[in-house]
């Protein structure tokens, strides 16, 4: 049966929209005075914190579902249910320390559920037609992570060949090739994007910045030294999305630098650095350079929420390495 759609809103179904990009994503769009629906579709992992949302949990415009996308009946009835004009899985394992510890879980979320939403969404699209047929899209996000390591100079762009180096970064380079696989086999419209490094507020602790930022309130060494580079909005008109500042976080206290060298993890990628070229031609986005008042704003959120950060720590993790080299 064809399903019709009179309503021209544009209706999102969102998963993983209780992390910290989804959240994000979830609490921009519904600013959008354009009247669509966000379905935010979440199993409330350890990273996923519906405190991030309470923003826009009464609209009647955002409907939360807790379900796991392996679940293919559910995700079948959601689709059913609500008709979503985009799609944006944002639902994945993103930890490369938790990789290099525990695979599995990294292959089940980035790789199996990746499939059950394409396929779902491929046999929801092709009994659509006319101009909902038309607009619908598959917003696929990626790493930059799936290029591997690069040298002292250049930039990864879209033609840049794939080479993983942790089971997290192999993991989101098998779900990009299910995605280009659907897009060649069953001209499925989907848009893949590579994203660098991301921080803000309502990232959970467990990440870099954050993680920072608690050991050295407690004067801990502060056990990692990266370059870091500012996320770019998410689109949905199409293109690949890159940014390219490189900015480098340091620490210091009263004693002094708080700054402790460490052995490289297993399959450690030593530089990344994406060419922006393509969006910005295509979309007229601007790279922003990560500056002093973005990390001094994020500081600042950390230091007045650390009630918020203690409740959504995992109970099994206190900000020691997740995975430490023999």
């Amino acid at each position: 049966m064809k399903l019709e759609k009179s309503e021209e809103r544009g209706d999102l179904l969102v998963t993983g929209g209780a992390g910290f990009i989804g959240s994000a994503l979830v609490q921009q769009l519904m600013t959008e005075d354009d009247g669509a629906v966000v379905i935010d579709v979440d199993s409330l992992t350890h990273a996923g914190n519906l405190e991030s949302l309470e923003s826009v949990s009464s609209s009647p415009r955002y409907h939360f579902e807790r379900v796991d996308i392996c679940d293919a009946k559910s995700i079948r009835e959601l689709f059913e249910r609500y008709n979503p004009d985009r799609v944006i899985p944002l639902a994945s394992e993103t930890q490369v320390d938790r990789s290099i510890d525990g695979p599995a879980a990294f292959i089940q979320t980035n790789i199996i559920r990746t499939y059950t939403l394409l396929e779902r969404a491929r046999k929801y699209w092709t009994n659509l037609c006319g101009s909902v047929k038309e607009r619908f899209r598959f917003l696929h996000v990626s790493t930059d992570e799936v290029f591997g390591s690069l040298g002292p100079t250049g930039h990864f762009s879209e033609t840049s060949p794939y080479s993983p180096n942790s089971p997290y970064a192999s993991s989101k380079a098998a779900a990009d090739h299910l995605v280009r696989a659907w897009r060649i086999s069953y001209d499925l419209a989907v848009l893949l994007t590579n994203y660098s490094n991301n921080f803000g507020p309502l990232q959970v602790p467990e990440k870099l910045i954050p993680l920072m930022i608690l050991t050295a309130l407690e004067e801990r060494a502060l056990p990692h030294i990266r370059r870091w580079s500012k996320r770019p909005r998410l689109a949905l008109r199409g293109g690949s999305l890159r940014g390219h500042p490189e900015t480098t976080y340091c620490g210091q206290s009263r004693r002094g630098l708080l700054i402790k060298f460490v052995k490289d993890r297993a399959g450690h990628d030593h530089r990344y650095a994406v060419n922006p070229s393509k969006i910005t031609e295509g979309l007229g986005w601007t790279a922003v350079r990560v500056s002093n008042p973005s990390y001094y704003q994020t500081v600042q959120w950390y230091l007045a929420n650390l009630s918020w950060c203690g409740r959504v720590m995992d109970c099994t993790y206190h900000g020691e390495r997740l995975w430490v080299s023999s």
